[in-house]
This record gives structure tokens, C-alpha cells and sequence, in this order.
């Protein structure tokens, strides 16, 4: 956490010296929502936002090292978007990854995602892991017994 601040600050040095229009962060919360929401510095970080109709979050606490971005960039006039992606933490979550890559997809000029590809490969991969999990719990429960 004493890192944040110099981090922030580099890497938003780097994006100025790259001429970068935009920088842009993510964070995973643990919802049940699947919904992403974004949060900008400026105000045509904000218009970004509106045009690629990703929600807003008015109010909130953005932790970290996309915090601290959040208000240098503020501070500064750089344009900085953060991402609150759903996620549940207890798997690979790459239906989250599939409205990530969406959602970069409408923010930045030129990046395209095959979602289709992703999503039939994450399904197999989930169920997988879901399969794993069952099939070494009751390894699990008997090995302290």
C-alpha cells in the first residue's frame, strides 16, 4: 500500500510521455451483479464512458492503485477510467473476462475480442474445474480424519 502513490504516479508518466489519451484500470468486486460499472477522472473520461454506455458509479471509494489514479488524474487533467468488474472469487470467472473484454472493446479504437471462442471455452473449462472440486472433496474431508 506505500507503493500506490509512486506507482499511480509513474505509470501516469509513462502514458504522458506515450501520449496516451486515456488510462485505463480495473478492479473485481464480488457481487452477484454482472454488470460493469466505470468510474472517470475528467469529464471526457466520463464522456467515453456515456459512449460506450458503460454505467457510472456517482459516489465511492475506489481503492488502491486505480484510487490514486483516479485522483492524480483529477488532479492533473489526465483521463482515467477505472472498470468495477463482477467476479466470483471462488472460481475462474471468465464470464467476467468475456464483459471486460466487452467493455475495453467500446472504450479503445481497434481492439476487438472473439467472445464466442471465449465463452465455449470457458464453459468447458469451468465445469472442469467445478468437476474437480467435487471430485476432491471428499479426498479433502477424509485426509484429516
Amino acid at each position: 500500500a506505500s507503493m500506490h502513490k509512486s506507482a499511480a504516479k509513474m505509470m501516469l508518466k509513462w502514458a504522458k510521455e506515450k501520449k496516451c489519451s486515456t488510462v485505463i484500470s480495473c478492479i473485481v468486486m464480488n457481487t452477484d451483479s454482472k454488470e460493469i460499472f466505470g468510474v472517470a477522472s475528467t469529464g471526457s473520461a466520463r464522456g467515453k464512458l456515456i459512449e460506450a454506455k458503460i454505467d457510472m458509479v456517482e459516489h465511492g471509494t475506489i481503492p488502491g492503485i486505480s484510487g490514486v489514479l483516479l485522483n492524480e488524474g483529477m488532479l492533473r487533467g489526465i483521463n482515467v477510467i477505472v472498470l468495477l468488474i463482477s467476479s466470483d472469487t471462488e472460481f475462474p470467472d471468465f464470464q467476467a473476462t468475456s464483459n471486460l473484454c466487452t467493455a475495453l472493446s467500446k472504450l479503445v479504437p481497434g481492439i476487438s475480442c472473439n467472445l464466442d471462442k471465449l465463452e465455449k471455452e470457458s464453459k468447458i473449462i469451468e465445469e472442469q474445474i467445478k468437476q474437480a472440486e467435487t471430485d476432491t472433496k471428499d479426498l479433502s474431508d477424509n485426509i484429516y480424519r
